[in-house]
């Protein structure tokens, strides 16, 4: 089975991308899901804790 992938896009920049990402990434470990987020913007601004 192929995981889900979901892809947040945007040319434009400070649209909220990466906090999006953070809160639906842990709105879905919440539930139970495992998770992998990958900030691939070249400003890298998602840290992992």
């Amino acid at each position: 089975m192929t995981p889900p992938v979901i892809t947040f896009f945007n040319n434009k920049g400070g649209v909220g991308k990466t906090t999006l990402v953070y809160h639906v990434a842990w709105m879905l470990a919440d539930r139970g899901y495992r998770v992998v987020a990958a900030d691939l913007d070249p400003q890298a601004n998602l840290t992992a804790a």
